[in-house]
């Protein structure tokens, strides 16, 4: 795997954790019991890889460089989302 590669997996991830992590910025209690529902069929298929779990931590570790704490909260949220 090329170095272009692991760029490209790394900007999706990231574009990926960006948008679920946005989702949970806003979201009612309703909104977040279905997007826990939805994070769990994604992780059951695959299609939330290992890339985008460890996003994730960056972003509540605030090792990406301008992360809010509101983005830092929702990513917790959603790791917790992710562990089951």
């Amino acid at each position: 795997m090329s170095n272009c590669d692991l760029i490209l997996f790394r900007a999706k991830a990231l574009a990926i954790a960006n948008n679920l992590t946005a989702l949970t910025c806003t979201a009612t209690m309703g909104d977040l019991t279905s997007l826990e529902e939805l994070i769990s069929e994604f992780i059951k298929s695959g299609e939330l890889d290992n890339n985008v779990i460890q996003i994730l931590w960056e972003r509540f570790a605030m090792k990406i460089q301008g992360t809010t704490a509101a983005e830092s909260r929702g990513a917790i949220i959603l790791l917790s989302m992710a562990s089951g």
